[in-house]
């Protein structure tokens, strides 16, 4: 499922290089509609968070591994076993009826195991081999690959592995990125946890009954979703994704709206997500009588003042309903 969704983004965003985000009336979105037509807000006043729950645990852990990735907090390894999970550098040759085809070779290419970044076989065809070690990977590319050269197409992958890449330990960790101790770093980590389980918590107990049709939605919608993909897959913003690319936030909005019946985004899940967090930030947002902050949408593009409102709009509901989040401790799984 996750290549299905990687590849799906990634070609969107490929083939990717405005109209009015709307009158500022209520809100720069919305204008006078009402966010809580679209939303039956759930329980906000009391939110509680299990951090026995191997949930916790799961992005606890993902978060430590964020920090690590991002700041490139790892350890050399020349020996032992590849395992799941895994960052390793390997060179790789992969050959079609004997001779080596387009797109096929690298050498010194890190690669997370169990990214599903190849194709299937590849990456479980290295787990369990050593450092060191030389191998061959017998595989077969997808039918609908979009490469109609190797669609369907059985190839042999040469796989030298020359070194894994390790977290370092904790210890290491906090005093790179800048703490005065393991118990301070450990709280940075739990708080962040305590924000992301209250804002799942709390949208998780609200109901959505229906959604805005407008182009502004739907591309203030995109632009969140492209957002949290570049930040996890590549560990950039948007903006500094467009910047890069010499694109603007309105034309890459006006293209991503053009090509969304052609994408299969609309059909997956984390867009979804998207869709009702953003509702849900709105409609909070409406409830308690936030407002974005005036300077986050001065001097900016229509979808720029959109995206800006809705950052602003949605850091308030955190703080708000982190505030109103207990940690609920038990013993560990």
């Amino acid at each position: 499922m996750k290549k299905i969704i990687l590849s799906i983004v990634a070609v969107t965003l490929s083939v990717l290089l405005l109209s009015s985000c709307g009158s500022a009336n209520k809100t720069v979105l919305l204008g006078s509609k009402s966010a809580k037509s679209y939303v039956e807000l759930g329980n906000y006043e009391k939110i509680e968070v299990d951090s026995s729950s191997d949930d916790y645990k799961v992005y606890y852990d993902a978060l430590y591994n964020s920090d690590v990735a991002q700041n490139g907090l790892y350890d050399q390894v020349d020996e032992g076993e590849v395992q799941s999970g895994d960052y390793v550098n390997i060179d790789f040759e992969g050959k079609l009826d004997g001779v080596a085809f387009e797109g096929g070779t690298s050498t010194g290419y890190d690669l997370l195991i169990g990214s599903g970044s190849f194709i299937d076989g590849f990456e479980e065809g290295l787990i369990g081999k050593k450092v060191g070690e030389t191998v061959d990977l017998n595989l077969t590319f997808p039918a609908n690959y979009q490469s109609t050269e190797l669609a369907g197409k059985d190839v042999v992958f040469t796989v030298k592995i020359n070194y894994r890449r390790v977290p370092q330990d904790i210890e290491k960790v906090y005093k790179a990125l800048g703490f005065e101790s393991v118990k301070k770093y450990e709280e940075d980590l739990n708080n962040r946890c305590k924000g992301f389980f209250a804002v799942k918590t709390f949208i998780e107990s609200c109901k959505i009954k229906s959604s805005p049709k407008t182009d502004e939605f739907n591309g203030l919608v995109l632009l969140v979703f492209y957002d949290n993909y570049l930040r996890q897959s590549q560990g950039v913003s948007l903006a500094s994704y467009l910047k890069n690319n010499g694109q603007s936030v309105n034309d890459f909005a006006t293209n991503i709206l053009a090509h969304l019946n052609d994408s299969q985004i609309e059909t997956l899940p984390e867009f979804k997500e998207v869709k009702n967090t953003v509702l849900v930030t709105y409609a909070l947002s409406e409830e308690k009588g936030f407002s974005a902050d005036a300077k986050a949408t001065n001097n900016k593009t229509e979808y720029e003042k959109c995206l800006a409102e809705y950052n602003s709009l949605k850091s308030k509901c955190s703080e708000f309903l982190i505030k109103n989040t207990t940690i609920k401790t038990g013993k560990k799984k």
